[in-house]
């Protein structure tokens, strides 16, 4: 189980973005091109999604990609980046690495992984986004910049236009460039670039506050049939 060091210090009264050097250890246990292979032989199962040459969502919906396989991998091979949304179900291991961040903050947690298999894939443009995220990167280096700038939680964050194309209006907080086991905390709507020259792997942890009626957290345990040999 991969090693998590959380410094909490700064959260109660002054939450700011933090890169976190050699924040995870035993990471490569996580998700490897095998992994990414599998579940991209299921992308309905697993929210795949395709960054096009403009660095924006390419309109094809999982369902779609389910159908057409061959097109998703020959993507991929020319320059696409990869998005897998739904990649903290795959196995007891990525559940129980969830189980980390959902027993330490009030929060429910999913992975979503962020991959280019070459040296010029792509990936979103400035953005922020709703939840808290920390991002782990898993092979590969990746330059990241976490700007000062933040949407603010008085606009409707689905339907406010949360990319923009220049950083002439930005100011930035953090450029760094991430190596295996460096991770970002970004904080809620905090506008963020990931800048990707070789092939690498990076992972989303997206953290959502549970509202105050959910009693329970997601159920991370792993049960088996007990059906016998």
């Amino acid at each position: 189980m991969p090693n998590i060091n959380f410094d909490l210090s700064n959260l109660l009264l002054n939450e700011q973005p933090q890169f976190l050097k050699n924040w995870v250890e035993d990471f490569s246990s996580l998700i490897s091109w095998k992994e990414i292979e599998i579940c991209m032989n299921s992308p309905e199962m697993y929210g795949i999604e395709l960054i096009d040459p403009n660095n924006k969502k390419l309109m094809h919906s999982p369902t779609v990609l389910e159908r057409e396989k061959q097109f998703l991998f020959n993507c991929i091979h020319n320059g696409h980046g990869l998005v897998i949304n739904g990649y903290g179900n795959y196995s007891n291991k990525t559940k129980n690495f969830l189980k980390v961040f959902e027993d330490t903050f009030d929060v429910n947690a999913q992975i979503h992984v962020y991959c280019g298999l070459t040296s010029n894939a792509t990936s979103f443009n400035i953005h922020c986004d709703s939840p808290t995220n920390f991002i782990l990167q898993i092979e590969g280096e990746c330059r990241w910049k976490v700007y000062k700038n933040r949407m603010s939680s008085l606009l409707d964050f689905f339907s406010s236009p949360g990319t923009v194309q220049s950083e002439i209006n930005m100011e930035t907080e953090i450029d760094v460039v991430l190596s295996p086991g460096d991770g970002l905390l970004i904080p809620p709507r905090q506008y963020h670039l990931a800048m990707p020259n070789q092939r690498r792997i990076s992972i989303s942890i997206p953290c959502w506050p549970r509202a105050r009626e959910e009693k329970t957290i997601n159920d991370r345990n792993f049960y088996k049939l007990n059906i016998g040999e």
